[in-house]
C-alpha cells in the first residue's frame, strides 16, 4: 500500500514537499529552493527514522543511530496533538486539505490531477508499507499509484523521489520487503528515506520481534554488526 505524504524536515537539506492542492483550486506560492543532488544509492539517500509521535520518539534517534551504526540525518515526527483535529498550519494549507478530506475520505489521490506544478515541487514523496491488498514486493511496484507509478511520474517532471515513511505493517517479520525497498532505493533517484519503527511494526524497538527483518535492515542500511 502507498500513501501520499505532506512534509518533512531534513537536517542539512532545505526540503519542502508541497501538499497536492492544485485540484482544489488553491493559489499558493513557495520560495524556490535548490534541488539536492541525485542520490542513487542508500548511502547517498539521507536516512531517517520515525520512532514515535512525541518527544520520546525524537529523543530515541541517537540510540537508533548507535544501533544502526550510521548517521541518521532526517527528522520525522507528527504535528502537535493526537488526532486530525489537532493539525495546525496556515489556513491556505489546512483549509483546502480538510475540505478535500471530508469530500473524499479514504480515496486515493490522482497524481496528475493533484500535481500543483514543477515550479512549486522539489521532491515527489510517497509512503510505502507491506500492506494489503499487495502480498509481494512486485505487487507494490505494479499496483495503481505504486512504486513504479511514483518513479515514472517524478521522472516525467524531472524530480527526485523520497520515502518519508516506509516499513513493516501487515506481514510481520518480512525481510523480503526490507530487501525490496533497499534495492528499489538503490536503483532510483531517492533523496531521503525514513523507516517507520514503532510497536508492533518495527525493526529496532520491541526487542525480539521481527528478528529476520531487523537483521536484514541493519545489514543493508547500517553496519550490520
Amino acid at each position: 500500500m502507498v500513501r501520499p505524504t505532506a512534509r518533512i524536515l531534513a537536517q542539512g537539506l532545505a526540503v519542502v514537499v508541497v501538499l497536492f492542492l492544485a485540484m482544489l483550486g488553491t493559489d499558493f506560492r513557495t520560495t524556490p529552493i535548490d534541488r539536492p543532488p541525485p542520490s542513487g544509492t542508500p548511502a547517498r539517500a539521507a536516512l531517517g527514522a520515525f520512532l514515535g509521535s512525541d518527544a520520546g520518539g525524537v529523543a530515541a534517534i541517537d540510540d537508533f543511530a548507535a544501533w544502526l551504526g550510521v548517521p541518521v540525518t532526517v527528522g520525522h515526527t507528527y504535528l502537535p496533538g493526537n488526532g486530525w483535529d489537532d493539525i495546525e498550519g496556515p489556513d491556505w494549507v489546512v483549509g483546502p486539505w480538510s475540505r478535500w478530506l471530508r469530500a473524499a475520505p479514504g480515496q486515493a489521490i490522482d497524481w496528475a490531477r493533484c500535481y500543483p506544478g514543477d515550479d512549486v515541487v522539489d521532491i515527489v514523496g510517497m509512503d510505502s508499507y507491506d500492506q494489503r491488498p499487495g502480498s509481494s514486493f512486485q505487487d507494490y511496484i505494479d499496483q495503481p499509484g505504486g512504486l513504479r507509478a511514483q518513479a515514472e511520474f517524478a521522472a516525467q517532471h524531472g524530480k527526485p523521489i523520497s520515502f518519508p515513511e516506509w516499513g513493516l505493517f501487515d506481514y510481520g517479520d518480512d525481510p523480503q520487503y526490507v530487501q525490496g525497498m533497499h534495492d528499489w532505493i538503490a536503483s532510483h533517484d531517492v533523496v531521503y528515506q525514513t523507516i517507520t519503527d514503532y510497536c508492533p511494526h518495527r525493526v529496532w524497538q520491541c526487542a525480539g520481534h521481527n528478528p529476520k527483518a531487523s537483521a536484514r535492515y541493519r545489514a543493508l542500511f547500517g553496519t550490520g554488526s
